[in-house]
């Protein structure tokens, strides 16, 4: 366990099993700057990045409803 109020890491780094981060009373939880990967999906507010469906679709150039 590594118990400090800020770890940098400046390389590669490779995490198994599983990562959960907790912001505490903190209103960032995590911030990226880069492109994140994943072979798998995305959720997000209980949303599927993969799975989503719109509603009020329209064919033709219209834009899509928010995913439900």
């Amino acid at each position: 366990m590594i118990n400090s109020p800020q770890v940098t890491i400046t390389g590669h780094t490779q995490i198994s099993n599983g990562l959960n981060v907790d912001a505490g009373t903190s209103s960032d939880c995590a911030t990226f700057t880069g492109t994140i990967k994943t072979t798998v999906d995305v959720i997000a507010d209980g949303k599927s990045l993969v799975h989503h469906v719109h509603g009020n679709v329209t064919t033709g150039a219209s834009q899509t409803g928010q995913p439900v």
